[in-house]
C-alpha cells in the first residue's frame, strides 16, 4: 500500500457505506510491494523453508487484506457476525496463515481474536472471539442493552494477517531471539498438534515485544515445558519455532478510514524533516514534559493542602495510563530542568514559550531546592548534583533566589568533595569509605565542572583541577569504549576550549569518536533493515543474520553530533553536507520515536502521550531520561542549523 493509504480521512461512513469502499481501496493498494510477492500457504500446518531475509518472504495479497478488513469492520459495527456457517462468513484471504483482530475503546483494549486454521472461515472466528471479549469486558458489561448493541460502532479495529510460517534455526532461545525483529516478526511455537501464537499486533498492543527472549520462555512454559532451556526442552520434546511476517491495518477513528501500520505507526520519511518540523518536534517534547507536573495544589486526604511532590512524575507508561516512580530521581528531574532551560533559549524568537520553559525550569529546581531534609538523601548524589550544575548555568542571576543559590554552591561543593588529586572521582560514604563513580558518570561529573569553570560559576574552581578531571574520565574506561562516554565528555572538552580561549585539548579523540558514531549510524538505504530504524544509532553492534536495533539510547549520540554541526575543528567544511545529512537521518529516527497524533488510536490517554519520545519503536515506555535526551537533541539541532544558516549568509 502507498503513502497514500497512511493519509487520514476523518469523513464518517455508514455501515453499509464500508463495503461500497472495496474497490477504491484496492485501487489503492495496487503497487504495494508485498502484493507483488508469491502467495503464501494456506495452512497454519504448512510452512516453507525460505531465505533468511524475512524482507524476501511472501505475504498475503493486499486486495483481499482490504477486503477482508471491510467485511470484519461492518460485523463489529453490527456486533452482530454472520452464523459460523453462513455463506456471509466465508472471507478468504488469498496467502493467509492466520488473523488477529484488536478492538479497542478510546484507546484501551476490550477484545483481542486469534485464528490459524487458515480456511475462508478465519477472519469470522477471530472477530467472533473478539466480540466475545468485548462483552465480558468490565464497562461494557455495565452498560443497557440497547447501548451494547451499539458499542461496535465505538471501537477501532486492527487487523494483522499472517504470511507463511518460517521455521527458526537456532540452540537457544537468546539466539532465536536475535533474529527475530521485535514488532515485525510474528512468533509460533509448535509441539505437536499444539500451537502457541504472538501476533505482533497483539505484542505491540501489549508492550510484550521488548523482551523477546522471555517471551519465548514464557511461551514454552505455556506448552508444558517452564523453566527449561531450548537444548533440555528438545532432548525431551520435538518442538518447531516459527516466525512470520504480517500485513497490519488500523483506524484512527471508529469511523475513519483504515490505513496500514509499520510496528503500530505511521512511516516517517527523511523529506519530513524541515526546519519547523524540528521546531515543532520540540515543542511537542516540552509540552509532554509540562504534563508531568505535579499539580501547584495537592489536596489530603481529610480535604486540607500539603505540600506537593517535587516536580515531575517519573517514566510513563501509555498501556496502563501511569507513571512509575510517581516522583522523578532527583538527577533526573536536574536533567530535565537543564533541557527545558536548553530548550528556552533555542526559542527565544517565541516569546512565550521561552517563558514558559523558563518558568517550568525554576520550578522543577526550587522544588528540589525546598525539599524536607527526609526528602533531600538524593541531593548527595554527586551526578544528581552535576545535573543540577549543568541547569544552573543556563540560569541568569535574576532567576537565583537564595534556595536556589544554595543549592548550587552545595552542588559545587559535592563534587569538588568526590574529586581526588589525580582527578578520579569517588563518592565518599557515610562510614568514612568510599565508592568508585562509573566511567560515564565520570564524565558527567567533570563536564559540570568543566562548564562552571568555562562559565565562572564559581571562582575557586581551577583551571588544572578541570583538566585532571576531564582526563581522569578519558582515562577510566578502553578506548574502543570511549563512545559510551558521550555527550558528557564532548561537552566537556569544548567548554574547556571555551574557558581557556585555546584550541580543542583531545581533538583528535572527538574526530575518532565523531567517526565511530557515524559508522554506526543505521542507512535505511539497505534493503534488509527496516525503512523505521533509519538514522538510529546500533549502539550495541550487530550481530550475523540479524537486522540492527536502535532505541532512544541512540539520543547520546546524537545530542552531541548536534551540537558540533557549527564546530569546525570537529566537522571540516568539506564533510559538513554529509555530516548535517546524516543527523537529519537521525533526527527522522528521533521523530518516529515520538507518539503523533496518527497513533492516537493507539493509547488511552492520548493527551498525556503526545510528543513523548518511546523506549524504542517496539516498547511504549516513554522514559523521562528519552525525553530529557529527545528535548537536548532537537534543540542543539535547531540551534546548530540556525548558526549554520548565519555562516552561510555571511
Amino acid at each position: 500500500m502507498g503513502r497514500s493509504f497512511a493519509r487520514y480521512d476523518r469523513v464518517s461512513f455508514s455501515r453499509n457505506s464500508w463495503r461500497c469502499l472495496a474497490t477504491t481501496l484496492v485501487v489503492l493498494t495496487t503497487g504495494y510491494g508485498t502484493g507483488a510477492h508469491a502467495p503464501a500457504l494456506h495452512s497454519r500446518t504448512k510452512s516453507i523453508h525460505a531465505s533468511d531475509d524475512p524482507q524476501d518472504q511472501p505475504l498475503p495479497g493486499a486486495e483481499g487484506v482490504v477486503i477482508a478488513y471491510l467485511a470484519a469492520r461492518g460485523w463489529v459495527n453490527d456486533f452482530d457476525p454472520p452464523g459460523i456457517e453462513s455463506p456471509e462468513a466465508q472471507q478468504e484471504i488469498t496467502g493467509a496463515a492466520g488473523v488477529c483482530i484488536v478492538l479497542r475503546q478510546s484507546g484501551r483494549i476490550v477484545g483481542v481474536g486469534l485464528d490459524h486454521v487458515g480456511d475462508e472461515r478465519m477472519l469470522r472466528r477471530a472477530v467472533g472471539r473478539a466480540l466475545g471479549q468485548v462483552l465480558s469486558d468490565h464497562a461494557v458489561a455495565r452498560l443497557p442493552k440497547d447501548l451494547r448493541d451499539e458499542i461496535g460502532l465505538s471501537l477501532t479495529l486492527e487487523m494483522d494477517v499472517a504470511g507463511p510460517f518460517i521455521p527458526l534455526p537456532g540452540r537457544t532461545f537468546d539466539q532465536i531471539a536475535s533474529r527475530l525483529e521485535p514488532g515485525m516478526d510474528g512468533i509460533a511455537i509448535r509441539k505437536g498438534e499444539t500451537w502457541d501464537i504472538r501476533f505482533p499486533a497483539q505484542l505491540m498492543a501489549m508492550n510484550n515485544a521488548r523482551n523477546i527472549t522471555g517471551l519465548l520462555r514464557g511461551m514454552a512454559a505455556r506448552l508444558g515445558f517452564p523453566r527449561r532451556t531450548l537444548r533440555e526442552i528438545r532432548q525431551q520434546e520435538t518442538i518447531t519455532i516459527y516466525r512470520f511476517r504480517t500485513i497490519r491495518l488500523a483506524q484512527l477513528t471508529p469511523q475513519g478510514f483504515p490505513f496500514q501500520t509499520h510496528r503500530s505507526d505511521d512511516l516517517v520519511t527523511r523529506p519530513d524533516i524541515t526546519p519547523h518540523r524540528i521546531i515543532d518536534l520540540a515543542d511537542g517534547i516540552a509540552d509532554h514534559l509540562y504534563s508531568r507536573l505535579w499539580p501547584q495544589e495537592w489536596p489530603g486526604d481529610a480535604g486540607e493542602a500539603y505540600r506537593k511532590p517535587p516536580g515531575l512524575k517519573g517514566d510513563y507508561n501509555p498501556i496502563a495510563d501511569d507513571y512509575k516512580p510517581l516522583v522523578a530521581p532527583i538527577m533526573e528531574q536536574a536533567l530535565a530542568a537543564f533541557a527545558l532551560l536548553e530548550y528556552a533559549e533555542t526559542r527565544k524568537a517565541d516569546q512565550s514559550r521561552s517563558e514558559q520553559a523558563r518558568q517550568v525550569a525554576h520550578r522543577i529546581l526550587l522544588d528540589l531546592a525546598l525539599l524536607d531534609e527526609t526528602n533531600r538523601e538524593g541531593l548527595n548524589d554527586p551526578i544528581a548534583c552535576a545535573a543540577l550544575i549543568y541547569a544552573f548555568c543556563d540560569m541568569t542571576d535574576d532567576e537565583l533566589v537564595p534556595a536556589l543559590a544554595t543549592l548550587r554552591d552545595d552542588a559545587i561543593r559535592r563534587i569538588l568533595d568526590c574529586l581526588q588529586p589525580q582527578g578520579e572521582f569517588r563518592m565518599t560514604l557515610t562510614d568514612g569509605g568510599n565508592r568508585h563513580i562509573p566511567p560515564h558518570g565520570q564524565a558527567m561529573l567533570a563536564g559540570a565542572l568543566s562548564r562552571a569553570w568555562a562559565r565562572e560559576l564559581d571562582p575557586s574552581l581551577e583551571k588544572q583541577s578541570v583538566r585532571q578531571a576531564i582526563d581522569a574520565a578519558w582515562q577510566s574506561i578502553p578506548v574502543p569504549q570511549q563512545v559510551t562516554l558521550l555527550p558528557w565528555i564532548g561537552w566537556a572538552e569544548s567548554d574547556y576550549a571555551l574557558g581557556s580561549g585555546g584550541n580543542l585539548t583531545n581533538q583528535t579523540r572527538l574526530l575518532t569518536l565523531r567517526q565511530a558514531v557515524e559508522a554506526s549510524r543505521i542507512d535505511g538505504s539497505d534493503a534488509s533493515v527496516p525503512l523505521d530504524l533509519d538514522g538510529g544509532f546500533s549502539v550495541s553492534g550487530r550481530l550475523s543474520g540479524t537486522t540492527p536495533r536502535a532505541t532512544s539510547q541512540s539520543l547520546r549520540l546524537a545530542v552531541w553530533i548536534a551540537g558540533i554541526l557549527p564546530d569546525s575543528r570537529l566537522v571540516m567544511p568539506a564533510e559538513l553536507a554529509s555530516v548535517r545529512e546524516g543527523h537529519l537521518h537521525t533526527i527522522r529516527f528521533l521523530l518516529q520515536l515520538t507518539a503523533r497524533s496518527t497513533s492516537s488510536w493507539r493509547y488511552r490517554s492520548p493527551q498525556r502521550t503526545f510528543g513523548g519520545v518511546r523506549q524504542a519503536l517496539w516498547d511504549t515506555d516513554m522514559p523521562l531520561a528519552a525525553q530529557i535526551l529527545g528535548l537536548l537533541t532537537a534543540s542543539e539541532t535547531i540551534r546548530s542549523l540556525e548558526k549554520l544558516t548565519q555562516f552561510q549568509n555571511q
